[in-house]
């Protein structure tokens, strides 16, 4: 069997569940790993069940015990991990290069356990519209007074993500000054001219930043934030918008990928300052720098 590790806030959970799917394509059982949401609180929790009704009958859950017997490392382990990212039978992403690794050690290894964010469009396109028919909106999310307003076809989803990329050392070199408010005013520019009548809805964790910033322009409107608990109703949302403005975060990536509805989508050409690769590029989205000048890719 392949057991799959979840981990990380609802956009890493969704990146997970497409890489189950994908696997299951090639392997008869995968199986999850929930456990690390039990053992502490991260990022409001698992709440791929609520969006996904199938989840847990497509991929049953490995037990407490059994995760971490596959998480106990010993030195070796640990150094083996450094240098080849696997040991015994436990994988890491950054053992594969690329897709067709992962297809060929499918084939060969049906026991073992594969840890990773796996976010990657090569491995989310080929399953993204399973993924989509799978998706159930709690009746939370349809009966708000969004819902149905930001479907029309000149709602535009920003998404301003700041909090941890600010305040975390470690986040902020990863991840600052890349949606610069360079990028921001240009990507704004951009949509005011390719979508008659644009209205923006911006989704943000930084509602006092936002209102500020937007407050007096007619044809912004700040939503206010929910919880950490609900993160999914805002990602939802966003998705419900055929136009989109992303942040370089798995949140507003996936808000764009689940919009079923045509639309322009703009997006950082750099997704983390620490990675030369970029495997999250969207097909035809427009690409603009931190210093909001378009990018070819």
């Amino acid at each position: 069997m392949i057991v799959v590790k979840y981990n990380g806030g609802i956009g890493n959970q969704l990146f997970q569940y497409a890489f189950s799917l994908y696997c299951k394509q090639y392997c008869s059982t995968v199986y999850a790993d929930t456990a690390e949401y039990r053992r502490k609180t991260i990022h409001g929790g698992f709440l791929l069940e609520t969006l996904i009704p199938t989840w847990t009958t497509e991929f049953p859950t490995i037990s407490d015990e059994a995760s971490q017997r596959w998480n106990t490392l010993s030195l070796a382990d640990r150094v083996s991990n450094k240098l080849l990212h696997h040991f015994g039978k436990h994988y890491f992403e950054a053992y594969f290069s690329n897709t067709e690794q992962i297809v060929s050690f499918l084939a060969d290894h049906k026991n073992s356990y594969l840890e990773g964010y796996w976010q990657n469009i090569h491995i989310v396109q080929p399953v993204l519209a399973k993924l989509q028919e799978g998706i159930v909106p709690p009746e939370k999310v349809t009966v708000s007074e969004w819902y149905n307003r930001l479907s029309t076809n000149n709602a535009i989803a920003l998404h301003i993500r700041r909090g941890d990329y600010l305040s975390n050392p470690d986040a902020r070199r990863h991840y600052g000054n890349i949606c610069t408010e360079s990028y921001y005013t240009a990507a704004v520019k951009i949509m005011r001219k390719l979508v008659p009548y644009a209205h923006f809805y911006v989704f943000t964790n930084d509602y006092k930043y936002c209102t500020q910033k937007y407050g007096t322009d007619a044809d912004i409107t700040v939503i206010p934030p929910c919880t950490d608990q609900s993160a999914y109703h805002d990602l939802l949302l966003m998705a419900q918008c055929p136009h989109h403005i992303l942040a370089n975060s798995s949140f507003s990536w996936w808000g764009t990928m689940l919009s079923t509805q045509p639309g322009y989508t703009i997006m950082p050409s750099v997704w983390d300052n620490c990675v030369t690769h970029n495997h999250l590029i969207i097909p035809n989205a427009i690409l603009l720098d931190n210093n909001g000048m378009t990018v070819e890719y």
